[in-house]
């Protein structure tokens, strides 16, 4: 027996009567979690140590703007905070909220460029 709600439905290929679920709670979860995923991650120091921070979502994006942000809360800093709650909510695709994030890391000084890493390195 499915722990979830379920339906018999029948169909020329399936066996009569068999139970097949009406919603998978993991697929829906996982497509919204790729819906906010950045093309490619932001990397940022999150302290004076030189410690480096992957953000992989606007959900993950906005968490540290809210929570872990090391310089002042700036115009750049709401534009950014507002752009990953509107990729949060369905409206806009991610590559605007990975835009106003960069911005405005660039102007805190967190912002890492992996280009100049890894021609550096």
């Amino acid at each position: 027996m499915s722990r979830w709600p379920a339906f018999r439905f029948a169909h020329p290929h399936w066996q009569v009567g068999q139970v097949f679920p009406r919603f998978c709670p993991s697929i829906a979860v996982r497509a919204a979690m790729e819906k906010d995923q950045f093309d490619m991650p932001i990397l940022v120091k999150v302290d004076a140590t030189g410690g480096l921070l992957t953000l992989r979502t606007a959900r993950d994006t906005s968490d540290f703007l809210l929570n872990r942000w090391p310089g002042k809360r700036t115009e750049k800093h709401r534009a950014a905070l507002q752009a990953c709650s509107d990729v949060q909510n369905g409206g806009k695709p991610p590559i605007g909220a990975r835009r106003a994030f960069v911005a405005a890391a660039r102007e805190a000084g967190v912002f890492v460029d992996q280009k100049a890493t890894i021609a550096a390195g």
